[in-house]
């Protein structure tokens, strides 16, 4: 895992042109505590079970052969166009 002294040597090492960009970016993590709680949690691990994925793969090709209803209806079933 890297330590604050680390990350102060990188910093050092930086061309003076990328500074704005880790700049943001730094700034960024600080901002955003939902972005980085999404960038550091764990890889989902829950089983996908044979059979939602024929379930899936069944609605992706429905989705494929033009079946469902498309974003536009929907909008208009729901008064938003």
């Amino acid at each position: 895992m890297a330590n604050k002294q680390q990350l102060h040597e990188l910093i050092e090492r930086l061309p003076e042109d990328e500074i704005p960009t880790v700049y943001r970016l730094l700034a960024g993590l600080l901002a955003d505590p939902l972005w980085l709680a999404s960038v550091t949690a764990a890889v989902d691990d829950e089983p996908y079970p044979a059979q939602q994925q024929a379930r899936d793969a069944e609605a992706q090709a429905a989705i494929n052969a033009g079946a469902g209803i498309s974003h536009e209806e929907i909008l208009r079933e729901f008064g938003m166009k």
